[in-house]
């Protein structure tokens, strides 16, 4: 024990986690994950979006001249959907660069995307549901490698809900508790572990907002280093740049893969 003048005062919440039917936890919220935390889900080694984005990008971009930044925004694009700044578009037939996106709020708290489309010197607005992306030079040449980068992010998350479920579990509750023990339904029903895994990836971003854990833009330097944690696009249309707001679960991207250059 600390030998306090004054002993602090801060009590942490305690949050339940799960439901009736799959149980209930209690876990205390400490809004970050703890030192012995990030070192178990270090060590599982877990498919870091970032790094392995950014080395592909940069792939394509070194053997084909096209920017970097833009064939990063535009390969997350294809994981979560979406439009991002400088992509080629169809609207009504007709050709434009979108030079602007941008979300805006009603009153009910509903959130829509509005896109600048330039057609030469004019400008409209319109929305996502009204653009047809026109796929870059490049996409063709390398479908083969973004689909097999989207597929191995995809079958990367489930077992990262498990690690992460797991890190709360043994450090916050039963300090026996063992990966295989997450990973088995006779102990932890898999909602639940989803559930706990929810809870660690907002301990980890400190319970922010999706608007207050988006990162700027990040430069190609930044995008190339490998972090120690995994953090992903929101997937949404964006200005440019790569958003991140920390770790994702499976139902946080679309189930397809990006269209075969043929359709």
């Amino acid at each position: 024990m600390l030998p306090f003048k004054t002993a602090p005062t801060r009590q942490y919440e305690t949050v339940e986690v799960g439901n009736s039917e799959i149980g209930v936890l209690e876990i205390k919220k400490y809004e970050n994950l703890t030192r012995a935390e990030y070192g178990f889900i270090k060590e599982q080694e877990l498919f870091n979006y970032q790094f392995q984005l950014a080395t592909l990008a940069k792939r394509v971009s070194r053997e084909t001249g096209a920017h970097f930044a833009y064939v990063n925004d535009r390969i997350s694009a294809y994981v979560f959907g979406g439009v991002i700044q400088n992509d080629i578009v169809l609207v009504d037939g007709e050709q434009g660069k979108v030079v602007k996106v941008e979300t805006v709020e009603d009153t009910e708290g509903k959130k829509t995307e509005l896109i600048t489309v330039a057609f030469g010197d004019v400008e409209a607005m319109t929305s996502i549901d009204d653009i047809d992306i026109v796929s870059p030079e490049w996409y063709a040449d390398y479908y083969a490698d973004i689909t097999a980068f989207i597929n191995e992010y995809v079958d990367s998350l489930a077992y990262q809900n498990y690690v992460y479920a797991t890190a709360i579990v043994r450090f916050r509750l039963d300090p026996s508790w063992k990966l295989e023990d997450t990973q088995n339904p006779e102990l932890m029903d898999y909602e639940l572990v989803r559930e706990v895994a929810s809870f660690a990836y907002k301990e980890k971003n400190g319970w922010k907002t999706e608007e207050e854990a988006a990162k700027e833009p990040s430069t190609d330097e930044e995008l190339g280093k490998s972090s120690t944690e995994s953090q992903t696009p929101t997937g949404k249309a964006s200005s440019g740049g790569s958003s991140a707001t920390g770790d994702t679960t499976p139902d946080s991207i679309t189930e397809t893969s990006p269209s075969s250059p043929s359709a």
